[in-house]
C-alpha cells in the first residue's frame, strides 16, 4: 500500500476524493467474492458506487497485487482504534555511513510522483518531483 497511489484519493478515516478505507471495510464483507470484485475495480476503475467521482484504472497492477491491497483495506481498517498516516512523519535510514574522520557529507533525497491522467488519457498526466539535500 505504501507504494500505491491509493493514498492520493483515500484516507483511513476521512473522505478525501474517494471514500475512506474504514467506510469500505464496513460496507464490504471479507470474503473471496468481494475481494475479487474490488480487486477488479482497482485494475479497471469504477464510478457511481460512492458518488459520481471516477476512480481511475490501475492497469499496471496484477490481480494478485490488487487482491492483497483489498485484503489490507478490509482487514486493517475495520478497527475504529487504528489510524494510518500517509507519510507525514517517519525516518529515513541510509545504507552507507560517512567514513570515520570525515567532517562532512551530503545525502540527496528525491521524491517523484506521476498520476494516471484523466479518463485514461496518459497525455494529461500530472508529474512532480522534489529534492531535499541533507548535509552532514
Amino acid at each position: 500500500m505504501k507504494v500505491s497511489t491509493c493514498f492520493n484519493c483515500h484516507h483511513a478515516k476521512d473522505k478525501l476524493i474517494g471514500p475512506s478505507f474504514d467506510l469500505m471495510a464496513k460496507r464490504y464483507p471479507n470474503n473471496a467474492t468481494t475481494i475479487d470484485l474490488l480487486a477488479q475495480k482497482i485494475i479497471t476503475g469504477s464510478t457511481g458506487v460512492w458518488g459520481n467521482t471516477i476512480m481511475p484504472a490501475n492497469p499496471e497492477l496484477k490481480m494478485d497485487m490488487s487482491k492483497k491491497m483489498v485484503n489490507w483495506i478490509i482487514e486493517n481498517n475495520a478497527d475504529p482504534d487504528t489510524y494510518f498516516l500517509t507519510g507525514t512523519t517517519g525516518s529515513l535510514r541510509t545504507r552507507e555511513r560517512p567514513q570515520h574522520g570525515t567532517a562532512s557529507g551530503v545525502y540527496v533525497l528525491t521524491a517523484s510522483y506521476e498520476d494516471h491522467g484523466i479518463n485514461g488519457m496518459p497525455q494529461l498526466r500530472k508529474r512532480g518531483q522534489h529534492s531535499v539535500i541533507l548535509t552532514l
